[in-house]
This record gives structure tokens, sequence and C-alpha cells, in this order.
């Protein structure tokens, strides 16, 4: 049985998302949480599987203990749930500290198809990242190293021709790959060579 926990402050939000969770997922335990400490102390008592939450509604040391419960629990997914364009904007780009906990990141008004797309994803330990229109304002500025991994991909490189090219063992560039494409929002690599194509992102 799969556990969810939503923990946003708006009741009715969070009715929302239950009623859908109780549809989608039919061996499911869902919970509704206000406050981190109702967090905690469900978590003495039970796995969770799944977390929604809206991190607009936290401070940084409440957001930071949110990431240590990922570090203690590693079955936990952790999926931001927001449509705070600002926040988007100004918090999940390069070198976010958050993002590099995420496993989902999805906007309030998303379709339940979008939903179960993402634990589709999310439960092969995939990143996913609808294609929505404000989350395509996100700062994805990448590192000299994975602008070469990319250019490297976009001209139909293997894995281990460009690990052999850049002196990186293949888990290295595995984990380079995965930071690219949650930083552009894409979930294959397929996707990401067609991002990379489109906006024209190794020559610039």
């Amino acid at each position: 049985m799969k556990t969810t926990a939503i923990l946003d402050s708006p009741t009715l939000f969070r009715k929302a998302l239950n009623s859908f969770m109780l549809k989608l997922l039919i061996k499911s335990k869902n919970y509704e949480l206000d406050t981190f400490y109702q967090l905690e102390n469900l978590l003495q008592k039970t796995t969770i599987n799944y977390l929604f939450f809206d991190p607009t509604n936290f401070n940084e040391d409440l957001l930071n203990q949110i990431i240590n419960l990922k570090k203690e629990n590693k079955i936990l997914k952790l999926i931001i749930i927001t449509s705070n364009e600002t926040y988007i904007r100004n918090n999940l780009g390069l070198e976010s500290k958050i993002l590099t906990f995420i496993d989902s990141i999805i906007s309030k008004d998303c379709s339940e198809s979008q939903i179960i797309e993402l634990f589709h994803y999310i439960d092969k330990n995939e990143f996913f990242f609808p294609s929505k229109s404000i989350f395509k304002q996100i700062d994805f500025n990448l590192t000299k190293q994975e602008r070469c991994i990319l250019k490297m991909l976009t001209e139909g490189k293997s894995n281990e021709q460009i690990s052999n090219d850049l002196c990186i063992s293949i888990h290295t560039f595995r984990t380079h790959r995965k930071n690219i494409m949650k930083k552009v929002g894409v979930n294959t690599t397929t996707d990401l060579i067609l991002y990379s194509l489109k906006n024209n992102i190794t020559n610039n």
C-alpha cells in the first residue's frame, strides 16, 4: 500500500488532491497536513511514499527540515506543487539546494493526466517536469561541462564516448545528464536533445 501526505495550507486544495489520489491509487492511504509538526508525528508512526508540498508556505528552516527528511527516508518522494511564478523563477534555478532533492515539480492547476504521468516517472526514479509556460521561466543556466555534455549528446555521441572524451566515469556522466535534464525540465535523453536543438542551447 502506498502512503501519500499532502502538506499545504489551503484546505480546499488539499481535499481536492486527496480526492483524486484516492481515485488514482486504489491501494493507498492519504493524509492531509497543514504543519511540519504534523508531518514529523506522522513519520514516527508510518512510512510515507510521496509528499506533496508547496514550498511557498514555509520558511527556509522548515524547507531544510523537509530536505533532511528526504535524506533520512530514501523511499520518500518529494513533489513540489505550486503555481507561484515568482518563487519558481527565483528559487528553482541553478544551484538550487531544494531542487537537488526534489523528484517532481507540478502546478496546482495540473490535469489528472499529468498527475498520472508524474507517478509513472517518479516510481522509476525519473524526474518529472510538465511542459507548462510558468516553468519555462526558470533560469536553466548550464555549467561549461554540462554544455559540453549536451553538445556531445546532440552530436549523437554515446554515453561511453562522452565519458571517455571528458575523462570522467560513466556514473559521473549520468549524474551530469540527470542534472541537465532537471534544469531544462525534460524526462528523457531524446527530449533533452530536441530541447537543445529547438532552443539552440549549445551555441549560446
